[in-house]
């Protein structure tokens, strides 16, 4: 997906809302990673997980997850021969221990959440390393026991301090007159006497400091030197002894290291999900049904990032429409809308749960592309229409039935007549490629089209002209005012020139034919010069004319019948149509009537069940195209070389990697899965696993022409990635490494 669209969309603070409520560094990197995912069996089990742990948060469980405090460090230094701290070691401690407590707790809630629950199943208590550490460390210390060398050497130590300690009283009380101050300090590790400089020959010893004043000097006896110099010796033992227990501490936890690492990713992934499950409360977000045609049904949805209450927001697209129209008032929440969708359907392909009510549908898209905002630029030179011409642009160039486009605000930024004709062009273009597309706009050029064209829905933002108030609720079916003239008197322009545009309006009405409102679009249509915006409606439309259609116009005297006649016998231009159209008399109705006629025959017949390229109208055998529509069937039928087909015969047995011809897709596939007890095989076709029942595929080439005997299929079915992480698994355990495969049933 196009970041610029992800950007329209607000999804990157959608992540940051996740990553927010990690607490651990692990946790976080795997929150900074998501991303929309494309597979529905994946983004179900996702959104399951997180209802899962939403659910156990709810009920007031509350999960041991362990401190990761220091382990990014510490796991990163362990078998480089660096020799980790005795504090170290003791938040090591504590996270095995926390290790331990994470998996008891989610063993005994494996009925509750049994997918959560299975997680702690590959963590490991690690009791030996534990008991290594507690006996050897507490709080940050190395206890005497951690080694017999180490309690040998400390035993003498407390012995040579105790001595020292009574040599230094002694001289305490016999140079009581002599010093500064009646205590022992210390200077560079060595006990020293504070002593007036006066009286410095009166203690014998070196003087190793003097204070700031001068005014006293420390001296190091004579008589304790040597004790000083037994103790410095014990110490200097003591730490070298230190040094072995930790460094035998650091081989136990290089050994562990791979259950450790196991230990740690099953710990992030719990803060991960622990993340989403906390921020989907926090919105009061469930989980949405998945729909892999293209339809969506949003109950009570709400934007995550709205300010204020958000008023719910009911939308849906069903299969009888690809295109829905979102029309009404500015400030009305069009734009909302539209983003609202965008974002709740990126967010349920990431497997976060959605602010919606139970029973929503979301659809699982390959792309979600937005034309969202003006995007003008002034270092990049682009006005608001060619920002928008830009955007639609690359929209277009990867358009396609596993798309949904939203479109914000159709043909604005240049001239209206233009903007329409483009506008509609545009969306028959998507319409055409099966793509799902939610746009606004104010034209009721477009609102028109919407209503008459197969394939399109209108909906309208509801609003109050009363209290002159956007009510923010979606009314699907009908098409909705600008209220411009309202709005406009509701932020204070004058009646004066309010009065004056409603009479500027009418005369542009009255004069070209353009409504300004859908009221006045209908009278344009009901009137009986035939000039109203339906009819150019009905020429843009037109994909017919020259002599014969004029000679329809010139005979119809109103009626829409030989006008349509006079479309059927044409194969011209559509200028001539536009001619003919405003050479004609006709009443709104017979005109409406031609607007259905001139209409593209198999939009009609076909409908919005069609947006994948089916055409009734050719399988039927009605209208132009309808005897090269009927001979590729043919050709499909025949096979892949266009030769025809013989009766059929005996299906030979299937195996795995034989190549299999598919009629109803028109395509070749490989087989990846034999045939269970509904006689479905999954079948590989470029690249993607599908489910195929087997008396819907032909045998074309077996494997034994094809692979060695002994060949390796992971090299057909599975991808470089997948096989290059399968081998590196094989080597060693590899923080994060994890593979994904299809599992189709």
């Amino acid at each position: 997906m196009r970041s610029s669209s992800l950007d329209k969309l607000e999804y990157a603070r959608a992540i940051e809302a996740v990553v927010s409520r990690t607490s651990t560094y692990m946790g976080r990197r795997l929150a900074e990673r998501l991303a929309p995912l494309h597979d529905a069996r994946v983004i179900a089990a996702r959104l399951a997980e997180t209802e899962e742990t939403r659910t156990m948060i709810d009920k007031g469980m509350h999960v041991p997850l362990p401190s990761m405090e220091g382990m990014e460090d510490l796991f990163a230094l362990l078998g480089t021969g660096y020799v980790p701290s005795e504090q170290q070691f003791g938040m090591l401690a504590q996270f095995v221990r926390s290790c331990g407590q994470l998996r008891r707790f989610m063993a005994s809630k494996a009925a509750a959440a049994p997918t959560v629950a299975a997680y702690a199943s590959s963590m490991h208590e690690l009791d030996g390393l534990l008991a290594e550490i507690e006996g050897c460390i507490d709080r940050g210390r190395i206890l005497d026991g951690a080694s017999q060398e180490l309690g040998r050497i400390r035993r003498k130590l407390r012995q040579a301090e105790e001595k020292l300690q009574k040599r230094l009283d002694g001289l305490l009380s016999k140079h009581a007159e002599h010093l500064q101050d009646r205590i022992v300090s210390t200077r560079g590790g060595r006990y020293v006497l504070s002593v007036k400089k006066e009286h410095r020959r009166k203690v014998s010893g070196t003087v190793l400091d003097e204070s700031a004043s001068g005014q006293t000097v420390f001296v190091e006896p004579s008589e304790t030197a040597g004790l000083q110099m037994e103790l410095s010796a014990l110490r200097a033992e003591e730490q070298r002894e230190e040094l072995q227990v930790l460094a035998r501490l650091t081989g136990e936890a290089e050994l562990a290291l791979p259950q450790l690492s196991v230990n740690a990713e099953s710990v992030a992934h719990y803060d991960f999900l622990l993340a989403k499950a906390k921020w989907a409360l926090a919105i009061g977000a469930l989980p949405p049904e998945l729909t892999d045609d293209g339809t969506f049904e949003l109950r009570k949805a709400r934007h995550p990032f709205l300010s204020a209450k958000p008023v719910p927001l009911d939308i849906a697209m069903d299969a009888g429409y690809r295109s829905l129209l979102i029309t009404g008032p500015n400030t009305g929440g069009k734009t909302v809308a539209l983003k609202t969708v965008g974002l709740l359907t990126l967010m349920a392909q990431t497997g976060l749960l959605i602010p919606a009510a139970a029973g929503s549908r979301v659809g699982v898209f390959r792309a979600i592309e937005a034309d969202i905002g003006d995007g003008q630029s002034l270092d990049r030179s682009l006005s608001t229409f060619s920002s928008h011409i830009r955007n639609v642009t690359d929209i277009l160039a990867v358009a396609d039935r596993s798309t949904l486009v939203l479109l914000d605000e159709l043909a604005t930024g240049t001239d209206p007549g233009e903007g329409v004709g483009l506008s509609i062009a545009v969306l028959e273009e998507l319409y055409r490629r099966g793509a799902a597309v939610l746009a606004t706009t104010h034209f009721n050029e477009i609102k028109e089209y919407a209503r008459l064209a197969p394939g399109f829905r209108n909906a309208r933002m509801a609003f109050d002209e009363d209290t002159l108030q956007p009510l923010y609720r979606l009314d699907m079916g009908e098409a909705g005012d600008s209220y411009a003239f309202v709005i406009a008197r509701k932020f204070g322009i004058g009646e004066e020139i309010i009065a004056r545009a409603k009479e500027i309006a009418r005369g542009l009405k009255g004069g070209a034919g353009r409504g300004v409102s859908a009221e006045a679009q209908r009278e344009g249509v009901e009137s009986s010069s035939g000039c109203g915006e339906a009819q150019r409606e009905g020429v843009e439309r037109s994909s017919g004319s020259g002599e014969a259609l004029r000679d329809g116009v010139e005979r119809s005297g109103g009626s829409g019948e030989a006008l349509r006649e006079g479309v059927e016998r044409s194969g011209g231009s559509g200028e001539a149509l536009r001619e003919g159209v405003e050479r004609s008399s006709g009443s709104g109705h017979s005109l409406r009537e031609a607007v259905k006629g001139i209409l593209p025959a198999e939009r009609i017949e076909a409908g919005a069940s069609n947006a994948a390229g089916e055409v009734t109208a050719a399988r039927k055998g009605k209208g132009p195209g309808a005897g090269e529509a009927g001979r590729e069937r043919k050709e499909l039928a025949a096979g892949a070389n266009g030769e025809r087909q013989e009766p059929a015969a005996v299906q030979p047995e299937l195996g795995v990697g034989d190549v299999v011809w598919i009629p109803s897709l028109g395509q070749r596939g490989v087989i990846y899965r034999l045939a269970d007890e509904r006689g479905n095989l999954i079948v590989q076709i470029r690249g993607a696993k599908q489910l195929i029942n087997h008396k819907r595929v032909k045998l074309q080439i077996e494997s034994k022409h094809l692979y060695p005997e002994d060949y390796d299929m992971d090299i057909v079915f599975d991808t470089v990635d997948n096989r290059k992480k399968r081998s590196l698994m094989a080597k060693r355990h590899v923080e994060g490494l994890k593979i994904e495969r299809e599992d189709l049933e």
